[in-house]
This record gives C-alpha cells, structure tokens and sequence, in this order.
C-alpha cells in the first residue's frame, strides 16, 4: 500500500509524496501506551489524512513465484484482513516448525555456518532470528557467539548518571556496578562481548551517506582497542569497510528515573533481532521465535513476511505445546477494509 499527498501547495511545498507502508505492519511504538493511544498515534488520525490519495500494490516483490510461495502469499494477505485469522491461528504446512530453540540453531547457523563466517563476510547477510522481547534476542545472541570459534573480545563501558530532577526523590545516583547492570533498549550492553566474523546491528545514524543508520547490519573484521572494523552486509554500501568507534549515549528520558550516559561501541549482536527491526528487511532465511508470544499489531504479520521463500522460514514454539496453532494480534481499527 503507497499513500501520495496531493494537491495542497501547504503541505510539503505542493510536491507529491509517496509514504510506502502497510498498516497491516508494526504501528508507531508508544512506550507503555495502551490500544487506543497506539491507534491514535497511527496516520489515519492526522489531519494529513483527507489529504492522502491511497494506492494498492498487488503483487508481492519480496518472495520468489512458484506455487508454494504464492500460497503462502495469499496466506500473508489474509492474516490482516480476515477476521478468521484474528486471535490462535494455524501456520501453513510449508512452515517449519521446532520446540527446541537448539534445534532451530542447528538448522539456521550449523556449525560449518559459524566456521565460514570468520572468513567470509556475506555468510549471515541474508539469515536472522527474529523475537519479540529484547532479552530473548540477547539471550540468542550469546549462546551463537559462545558457539562460533575465535577468541572473544569483550569491551567494557564506561557509565554515568544524572538526575533528572533533583526533588524526585530519587536519593543518590546508584554506583558504577549497578549502572553497568541496566540495558535500555536504546542502548549497547555495557558488557559487549565480539568475535571476527559476529555479525552487528548499528544502534545510531553515524553517516547515513557512508551507509552507517540505525539498523545497519554489518559482519565484525577486525577488534581494535578504540575501533571496530566491519563490513557492511547488504544495501547500496554491501561489502564496504568502516570503522566504528566509541561514542557517548544517553539512555531516553522515560526509560529509568536519571539519564544514564554510556560510552560505548554503538552496536549489538545481531544473529537475532527484535521483530520491529526486522521490519522492512528481506531475508533469505528466518526463524520467528515464538516461545514468548507476540504482544502488539503487526508484530506477527510482520515476523512472518520478511522471508524470501516459504521453504526457508521456520517458527520456533513454546517447548510444552504440540499443537501448530501461534497468536496473532491484530487492530480492525487501522486497517483500510478496501484493501486485500
């Protein structure tokens, strides 16, 4: 779905504007904000809106033609805009499915995968797990790193606090061992631990015209003392080497009672990532871990999309459960009904 903005010359110069987006994806996050701030918060309610010319696309770019993948297009389609899909569904019998999360490992990053990738700089360009909590991708992440052979390099922060206002009640900023312990989303742990080869999310726009944006993936070259070396994996920049330094970063003002400040490398282990960094990104293959369930529109669709191929894509599931039957959420509200 394309949105065009036409023909007022207030808004934006009078130049057309082209918004791609489907609201069957993640909708804006709004930190511990309920169902209906969320919606609020989506396009629709702007006062943009009666401006916007809606346009559909129908044919799905992301996932290769051939039968299989055409039905599982259609399911795609579907799990937004029929209400049979709304609340347990069941995953289409091309999907791969396990409940331990080892075996998911095994079948995503096998040991020959970890092998080459100290080599070969391409071999995670086009594999992710995707999650939906922030401490299962850790979680993840650790156990992948542990598994590939090199020697580890870890990197320590250097943190501190302010208080945001010195009335609150707060008492004293806690000491350097307890800062260390916090792990804003926001953030880089504090404990960031790399080998050659790892594969890294960039947390912030460094040079965006270098390829170096929040969500840049790029695979680990070299460890330095003050630097890192990787190279970027995919996009215009694919293959290209940059040098990541330490920086200053400040955690957001509503994510702990102080502004805790962090110097540290800007970056995250990335063989998993979050469902709603995944979003816009295509894969060769994925797995969707589902032990913990998705919490918010869009997050499921979203997860389930980012494949190229059907036959690639896996779901991990809760241990104790036997049955094929996953959540999904989804808000009827934002949904434009004309749109299939």
């Amino acid at each position: 779905m394309l949105t065009d903005i036409r023909g007022d010359q207030s808004l934006f110069g009078g130049i057309p504007t082209v918004f791609g987006g489907d609201f069957a994806q993640i909708l804006p996050v709004v930190k511990h904000g309920s169902r209906a701030d969320i919606v609020s918060a989506n396009l629709q309610q702007s006062f943009l809106w009666n401006q916007i010319r809606v346009l559909t696309l129908y044919r799905n770019m992301r996932v290769q033609d051939n039968e299989s993948n055409r039905r599982f297009t259609e399911w795609l389609r579907n799990l937004s805009y029929e209400p049979r899909f709304y609340g347990k569904i069941t995953l289409p019998p091309e999907v791969k499915q396990f409940r331990r999360v080892e075996d998911l490992y095994a079948w995503m990053y096998p040991p020959h995968l970890l092998e080459r990738a100290v080599s070969d700089y391409t071999t995670f360009r086009s594999t992710s797990i995707l999650s939906a909590r922030n401490d299962t991708v850790t979680e993840i992440n650790e156990s992948l790193l542990n598994a590939m052979p090199g020697d580890v390099r870890t990197y320590h922060s250097v943190d501190t606090a302010e208080l945001r206002n010195e009335g609150e009640g707060y008492g004293e900023t806690p000491a350097v061992e307890v800062l260390n312990s916090f792990h804003p989303a926001s953030l880089p742990l504090s404990r960031l631990r790399l080998k050659i080869g790892a594969p890294i999310l960039l947390l912030r726009n460094l040079a965006p015209q270098e390829g170096l944006y929040n969500g840049t993936r790029l695979s680990v070259t070299r460890l330095g003392q003050r630097c890192i070396q990787a190279r970027i994996l995919g996009g215009l920049f694919d293959g290209e080497v940059r040098l990541l330094p330490r920086i200053k970063l400040n955690s957001s003002a509503d994510e702990l009672p102080y502004v805790l400040s962090r110097v540290q490398f800007p970056v995250r282990l990335c063989f998993a990532m979050i469902i709603n960094k995944g979003q816009g990104q295509s894969f060769d293959t994925v797995g969707v871990d589902l032990r913990t369930p998705v919490f918010t529109h869009g997050q499921f669709y979203v997860g389930m999309s980012r494949v190229t191929d059907v036959n690639r894509l896996a779901v991990l599931g809760p241990a104790d459960e036997r049955s094929n039957r996953v959540r999904n959420i989804i808000y009827p509200e934002v949904l434009l009904r004309n749109v299939s």
